[in-house]
Parts: structure tokens; sequence; C-alpha cells
């Protein structure tokens, strides 16, 4: 049997994990464009789960690059192109990093609050609250969604109104519920919409 020297296992090594790291990088991008699309998982913190996912990507993208094989001109490259971009996604990271622990420990999402919810013919019209953080006020966000299958949803938006915190669904029958969204922090009222199943 023909032995086996160094360089023949780091280019297998090399291999396996370019195939790995390609594939968890296509995966995760078709979920991230799932999730712009509407789609979401029900529990938050598989949500924040993949997005912290898309802000190592290019940062093990570039730990791939340098410690590959490839050509030295391709390393060169990579590692020039992925460097300065892996630089400011670990500082997003680090900025948003105390939220992924509160929404592990409480299930929550304090930048997108779930305040209540109203079935709605074969969906439901559920209200958040927002929080971009200190520099903006809070928000609510109406939307209407549908579970497609266990533990994911779809939504899609109904109202939004910046500067408000709290809102009332109030059904009128099986097929229409009024929104009464409460007075923003600047004392503005706003109008009640109606809102019909579909």
């Amino acid at each position: 049997m023909k032995p086996i020297n160094a360089a023949q296992i780091a280019r297998h090594i090399s291999k396996i994990a370019t195939i790995g790291i390609l594939g968890w990088t296509s995966a995760l991008l078709t979920l991230v464009i799932a999730l712009s699309s509407g789609y979401s998982f029900i529990n938050p913190a598989f949500n924040s789960f993949l997005y912290y996912s898309l802000f190592l990507c290019p940062t093990i993208l570039f730990i791939f690059f340098a410690a590959s094989t490839l050509p030295k001109v391709l390393k060169v490259i990579g590692c020039c192109v992925l460097l300065p971009v892996s630089l400011v996604f670990l500082l997003g990271l680090l900025m948003t990093g105390p939220d992924i622990r509160t929404i592990l420990r409480d299930r929550v999402d304090p930048s997108d609050e779930f305040i209540c919810s109203v079935p709605l013919g074969s969906s439901r019209i559920a209200a958040y609250r927002t929080n971009g953080g200190a520099t903006t006020n809070f928000g609510v966000d109406i939307m209407r969604q549908r579970f497609i299958l266990p533990g994911i949803k779809h939504s899609v938006g109904e109202r939004y109104e910046y500067g408000a915190a709290d809102v009332e669904l109030d059904p009128i029958d099986k097929l229409q519920l009024r929104c009464h969204i409460c007075p923003t922090d600047d004392g503005v009222f706003l109008e009640d919409s109606i809102i019909t199943a579909q």
C-alpha cells in the first residue's frame, strides 16, 4: 500500500473544508433570502442564531482562505478582500451582542417585542413593538401571519407607525378587526384602521 504523505493529507483536508464551508455559506444565504421574503422562525432565538451566523460568515471565509492550500495570488486577494469586511461585521456583532443574551435567556427579541395577536380568517394579525435603541423611538408594527410549517411563519406587513408604543386589536366579527394604535410619544392621535380577512 502506497503511503500518504503530509501534503496529500493537507490537500484532502482542504478539499473537505472547501466543500463544507461553501455548503454552509450557501445554506446560510438561502435562509437569509427566505427571511428577507417574510419567512421566519417562531422562536426568536433561531432567527438570532441565523442573524449572528451571517455576521460570522466573512470571518470564517477569511480563516479558510488564510489556511487553505490555494495558489498564493488567490490567497492574498481573498484575504485582502475579506479582512476589512470581517472587521466591520465583527464590530457589528460586538455592538449587538447583548441582544442575543437577552433573547436566549428570555426568548424575547427586544428589538421586535410581541404585544398581542388576534386570529383572523386563515391567518392571524399580530402586533409588535419595535425598538432600534437609545437614539430611536418605539414603533408599532402590525403583521399578517400564517404558519407554514411547525416552527415557521410567513409575515406580511399591514401597518407601521413610528413613535407609537402600544396598540389594541379589537375583533369586529370573524372577518374584520379594528386596529387602534395609541397616541405617539409626541401626543399625535392616529386614525383607527380596519383589517379584513384574506
